[in-house]
């Protein structure tokens, strides 16, 4: 469908539908002529419209002022402000039935402060900004808008905690980052706030050895291979203090000890049924 191009000229005084305003001591702006362009199709309907003014050196168009896109049944989709030809302030768009689809906010054209996502009337996510860099991810239940779940970020690596909630809004699961690493133990708790197991821990999930010999290679999958037992498929787990060793062929345990000191370097454990007998891996 070919599509043609009309330009309006309007000269933007007051505050009206996204008028443009100056003071005396701005004798740039002052100078400016706003204008709107529109964009329509051939038969006649709006698709795009914003404000603009004509560069004194070379005659282009720099967008300031009001936004408006459209779709083919009328509706906005991105309806917004532009400074200088970048984006500022409040931009929101929205689903072709009309409802709100996206906002969020700019300070000359970088992205700041809170950028939230709908979807069928519900909060899905929001995005916390600082000067274009993403700092903080909450994602929501769209049912009620609970979070479920809550990430952050620091020069564009996960920082610090990471949660998972309960519908209540108490931490189910947390774990630590360290520039995009997770690092230490993740820990589920009960809805009573105790905890119920530590996974997949940092100081774990490596080699132990007795006296230079290689015994266990513990995976971050889950899995764990005992030396010259290879052909085994054992999971392992941790809950509170204990080490649980599982056949997941089988589903029977095959082992369980007791972790008495657990390090960067020494792993020690103790089997319930012997605990006076300790046995010492190091890394």
């Amino acid at each position: 469908m070919t599509k043609f191009l009309v330009g309006l000229l309007m000269l933007a005084v007051g505050a009206g539908c996204g008028g443009y305003s100056s003071t005396g001591n701005d004798r740039e702006s002052t100078k400016k002529e706003l204008l709107v362009w529109t964009q329509t199709d051939s038969d006649g309907s709006v698709e795009e419209e914003y404000q603009y003014y004509l560069d004194p050196g070379n005659n282009e168009r720099i967008q300031e002022g009001w936004y408006n896109s459209y779709y083919s049944n009328g509706n906005y989709e991105w309806v917004g402000i532009h400074k200088q030809d970048k984006r500022d302030g409040k931009w929101s768009k929205y689903y072709l039935d009309g409802t709100l689809w996206q906002e969020m906010n700019y300070v000359d054209g970088k992205l700041e402060g809170k950028e939230t996502l709908y979807q069928a009337g519900g909060k899905i996510y929001e995005k916390y900004w600082v000067n274009d860099a993403l700092e903080k991810w909450l994602y929501f239940r769209p049912e009620n808008e609970n979070a479920v779940h809550e990430v952050n970020f620091v020069n564009g690596k996960q920082e610090g905690k990471t949660y998972w909630f309960f519908d209540n809004g108490d931490v189910e699961y947390e774990v630590n980052f360290v520039n995009g690493k997770q690092e230490g133990d993740g820990i589920h708790y009960n809805e009573d706030g105790t905890v119920r197991q530590f996974t997949h821990s940092e100081l774990i999930v490596t080699r132990w050895k007795i006296e230079g010999q290689l015994v266990w290679t513990f995976k971050r999958n889950g899995t764990v291979v005992f030396d010259g037992m290879e052909e085994y498929n054992f999971s392992w787990e941790i809950e509170g203090d204990r080490l649980t060793i599982t056949d997941v062929d089988t589903g029977e345990v095959f082992s369980e000890y007791d972790i008495e000191s657990l390090s960067m370097s020494e792993l020690v454990i103790v089997d319930p049924e012997y605990p006076d007998n300790e046995t010492r891996y190091v890394r």
